[in-house]
């Protein structure tokens, strides 16, 4: 049991054990959702089929015109989107994606989508080594001896991720203990435990089945079936990409066009760092400097 007020603060490296990509790494798998789609787009377009089953990002580019022609330059203009962000990113090869979109405006609708189509795509491939979670769960739970007794850990997160793992995997592990009920382990989590200053691609604890098709994802831009069908090549696709739109839209970057939206986070991790007995940082070495960034440190 952790009886001293404690504050983790946790960076990209932080949840590597658990298929996550470092900073650099996501930089990678940016590019790599970007080809897809942009492959997806040059593939609808190519094959004539470009009003039917429109995923909303693409229907927002379709401009006022309507019609056969506006969906055309809807696709074309994702496409081109894509593409640049690749170009981009090939040629800053940056550190951290938040600053490249802080850098490239234009580029943030996108890059925010693809972070979350990225995101999305490692949790759904359920990589698990043996990491540190396990002994969070140790800490927590020896010594209660009734479900309540987890409420005396006195222990917050605050995450720089984008992803929930932390939630996913502690919420499973307590869940597995009979003398924790699973209302005190969702309630131990969810109420003023963990924050993400900078947003997350889930609201609430993700479940197995908020996980997307791995296969859809991997495989976006390969071309359709013969003969073509709606419900085994378009469905699916819109479903992802509507997915990784509405996950993007919780996200913000690290820079000062985004990280006052949130005071309410940004004021809690504050408070929880100066009120800290013990604070812990893990990740990478530039999660210092991000808590520095976001006002979160210490004077």
């Amino acid at each position: 049991m952790i009886k001293e007020r404690t504050v983790f603060v946790l960076g990209a490296g932080a949840s590597w054990h658990y298929g996550y990509p470092t900073g650099e790494e996501l930089v990678t798998k940016i590019i790599e959702a970007a080809e897809r789609f942009a492959n997806y787009c040059d593939h609808r377009v190519n094959s004539g089929q470009t009003i039917q089953v429109i995923p909303k990002y693409v229907e927002r580019h379709f401009g006022a015109a309507g019609g056969g022609g506006a969906a055309i330059h809807g696709w074309s203009k994702v496409k081109e989107e894509c593409k640049l962000l690749i170009e981009r990113l090939q040629a800053v090869q940056p550190i951290l994606i938040d600053h490249f979109l802080a850098w490239n405006e234009s580029l943030r609708p996108i890059g925010r989508m693809m972070i979350a189509a990225a995101i999305l795509e490692c949790e759904a491939a359920k990589v698990v080594r043996k990491g540190w979670y396990r002994y969070i769960v140790h800490k927590l739970v020896y010594g209660c001896a009734q479900s309540a007794d987890l409420f005396k850990n006195d222990m917050r997160f605050i995450s720089f991720n984008y992803e929930a793992s932390l939630e996913y995997h502690l919420f499973k592990a307590l869940r597995s203990i009979d003398i924790i009920k699973p209302d005190d382990a969702r309630q131990f989590i969810t109420v003023d435990r963990i924050v993400h200053p900078y947003g997350c691609v889930h609201t609430d604890i993700p479940s197995d089945e908020d996980f997307i098709d791995i296969t859809v994802a991997k495989t976006l831009g390969e071309k359709f079936s013969t003969p073509l069908s709606f419900a085994k090549d378009f469905e699916p696709r819109q479903v992802f990409l509507d997915r990784c739109l509405a996950a993007s839209e919780n996200l913000k970057t690290i820079d000062p066009h985004d990280k006052e939206q949130d005071d309410a986070s940004l004021a809690r991790a504050q408070q929880w760092i100066r009120d800290a007995g013990v604070f812990t940082s893990l990740g990478t070495d530039l999660t210092r400097t991000i808590i520095e960034e976001s006002g979160c440190g210490r004077q």
